[in-house]
């Protein structure tokens, strides 16, 4: 497991990277047993598989969910995000039946690149006011894309931290430079 989150219904999402999917566990935080059943999984077609190709996940990392239930996955080794709206009625989706990629053109692709529209390795997943923060490691930048539950397949990020254009991934140990940002944060005053 990589990342976790929590949603409006008490539910808990974890990336479980290395079985390429994510589960949740609904009322994690009244669970008395050790060890219960997940109680969903996306990314996967059912709880045995584990296929990594491009209609499934490929070492999922970070995620969050919005108070809509919008999940948002860093899929790291696919260089892309996804987005599942009302992620919790998805349980056996696999990566095709996810509603939105951020860093792919569509669901097809997985290349890794330097651009406004594509990623190289994300890991991590914040969001702030309908803004999604996502680290995208070996380009050595955060991204940011404005109003993200609708953006169309393939957007382009509307900021970026970490790099002076879009399409330099230098990494550097200056103030305004980044060398594999893996996390990211947003706190309620919108650092």
């Amino acid at each position: 497991p990589n990342g976790v989150a929590v949603d409006t219904d008490g539910r808990l999402w974890v990336s479980d990277c290395d079985n390429n999917r994510v589960l949740w566990f609904n009322n994690a935080h009244s669970v008395s047993s050790n060890q219960p059943d997940a109680d969903g999984v996306i990314g996967q077609s059912d709880f045995d598989s584990n296929n990594s190709d491009k209609d499934h996940m490929s070492y999922p990392m970070g995620l969050v969910i919005d108070d809509n239930g919008t999940l948002y996955v860093a899929d790291a080794w696919h260089n892309r995000v996804l987005r599942f709206d009302n992620a919790s009625s998805k349980s056996g989706s696999t990566s095709a039946s996810a509603d939105g990629v951020l860093g792919q053109p569509d669901l097809d692709s997985t290349g890794a690149a330097v651009s406004r529209t594509e990623m190289d390795s994300p890991r991590g997943v914040a969001l702030l006011d309908g803004s999604l923060f996502v680290t995208d490691r070996d380009n050595a930048r955060v991204l940011r894309f404005d109003n993200a539950a609708s953006k169309a397949n393939g957007a382009q990020a509307d900021g970026v931290l970490g790099q002076s254009s879009y399409t330099t991934k230098t990494q550097n140990l200056t103030r305004s430079g980044m060398q594999y940002p893996s996390r990211v944060l947003v706190d309620p005053y919108g650092r």
